[in-house]
């Protein structure tokens, strides 16, 4: 009975981005509480979702909960800025990872968020090339920033992006095995 009781407190708190102002965040809450429906609530214990630790977690990032990253990432969501967005798309990935989101699912909630990046500018350079990585190929020190060590790629924390002329103005942070 705990158990549900804390379930049911979680998915009235995920309801409330339902209503938040980015275009991210309805998306986000409706896909995760579909998952979330659909495995049966796997990952719960009596601390309930919001209360689960972020797997593939930098030392410095502030968030160390679902509940944090949640809200770290409607914050983020707001923010219109080439960086904002980066911090963005590496939080969705853990966000992935954390709660085992499918990639199609997860797609539906990167894909706001990567148009808005392509319509970016850094430094007075147009975006002109986004390019997601894949869980499992060779690492490409060119292109990405690997966090450990290892030659293929355990969990992508962020995207390539090319500028118009195709020179990369961002590496994609990975984590590898």
């Amino acid at each position: 009975m705990i158990l549900w009781n804390r379930i049911r407190i979680d998915l009235k708190r995920l309801k409330i981005y339902r209503s938040h102002d980015s275009a991210l965040m309805p998306i986000l809450s409706h896909k995760l509480q579909e998952h979330w429906d659909e495995t049966l609530f796997s990952e719960v214990n009596s601390t309930g979702f919001f209360a689960m630790p972020i797997k593939s977690r930098e030392q410095h990032d502030s968030y160390r909960t679902l509940g944090e990253i949640l809200n770290y990432i409607a914050e983020l969501s707001q923010n219109q800025q080439f960086s904002a967005k980066e911090h963005l798309i590496k939080a969705l990935y853990q966000l992935q990872e954390t709660t085992g989101l499918p990639d199609s699912i997860f797609q539906a909630c990167l894909q706001p968020v990567l148009n808005e990046l392509q319509n970016a500018r850094f430094m007075g350079k147009k975006v002109g090339q986004i390019e997601q990585i894949s869980r499992g190929i060779v690492v490409d020190s060119k292109s990405m920033w690997p966090l450990n060590r290892g030659t293929r790629v355990r969990q992508p924390l962020g995207v390539v992006v090319r500028d118009s002329e195709g020179k990369i103005i961002s590496k994609a942070k990975v984590f590898c095995r």
